[in-house]
């Protein structure tokens, strides 16, 4: 609803800023501590958890989705 754009809007910033903020507090000590300072072991670690992100996602089955899907197919 139009009327609930602002409240739309601000949760969405809000999932977009939170893991920021949340890596900018913790990122530093855990790359200082796990991985002896060496910040390219947490952008490749990084790249391996988008993998496997990508990778679980196509076994996640909508059912109101592939509901609405069959409804406009028959239209």
């Amino acid at each position: 609803p139009a009327k609930k754009m602002g409240v739309y809007m601000g949760l969405f910033n809000f999932f977009i800023t939170l893991p920021q903020i949340v890596n900018g507090v913790f990122g530093g000590p855990m790359v200082k501590r796990l991985f002896d300072s060496q910040a390219i072991y947490a952008l490749v670690l990084a790249g391996i958890l988008m993998l496997v992100a990508a990778l679980v996602v196509r076994f996640v089955d909508d059912k109101d989705d592939v509901y609405k899907l069959k409804v406009r197919a028959k239209n």
